[in-house]
């Protein structure tokens, strides 16, 4: 099995993210054999936030991280490395526009 280098450029890793930002929350379902959707959960059981809380969610991605935090009542701020995540997630994407109080 071949092993992940760690000296990739930086301008290599966008390229990637930027080919599979439309498909990316299917793609991680599929590589992870549906085992994200339980990350994310115990996530949320772990840190069990609560209304008001504040969330900042690095690396948010599509937002799919952190819609969970803001129907619990979390005010949450989501940071994506990439902006081609925000617009390639479906249409109204989790997180896209979070902050609630």
């Amino acid at each position: 099995m071949a092993r992940a280098e760690l000296d990739k450029q930086p301008t290599d890793v966008r390229r990637m993210f930027d080919a599979v930002a439309k498909r990316y929350d299917v793609t991680n379902d599929v590589l992870s054999l549906g085992r994200d959707r339980r990350w994310r959960r115990d996530v949320i059981d772990a840190v069990d936030p609560s209304y008001g809380d504040k969330v900042l969610d690095l690396a948010a991605g599509t937002g799919t991280s952190s819609q969970p935090f803001a129907d619990r009542g979390a005010m949450v701020v989501p940071v994506r490395l990439l902006a081609r995540h925000a617009a390639g997630g479906q249409e109204g994407a989790p997180g896209a526009a979070v902050h609630r109080r």
